[in-house]
């Protein structure tokens, strides 16, 4: 969903977003973060279901540390 979200450059619309104007100046690198977050989530929901507990807890905050990588590149506060 969140590439549908960002589909429309909003960088020059007047919008209270948390997004920084990068997204779009720099699309490439936030597609690709987002490439990983679907596959991180894809690994972490398998994980899962095994029931076990390490390595899912491990696959959570490899995919928390996903999320981390863009935010810490393309959302504001």
């Amino acid at each position: 969903m969140i590439g549908d979200v960002t589909k429309l450059d909003t960088s020059k619309v007047v919008t209270t977003t948390e997004a920084k104007p990068n997204i779009w100046t720099e699309r490439a690198d936030f597609d690709a973060k987002m490439k990983d977050l679907v596959e991180r989530s894809a690994t972490l929901a398998a994980v899962a279901k095994t029931g076990d507990f390490a390595k899912s807890k491990a696959a959570f905050f490899d995919t928390a540390n996903t999320c981390k990588a863009c935010h810490d590149v393309h959302k504001g506060g």
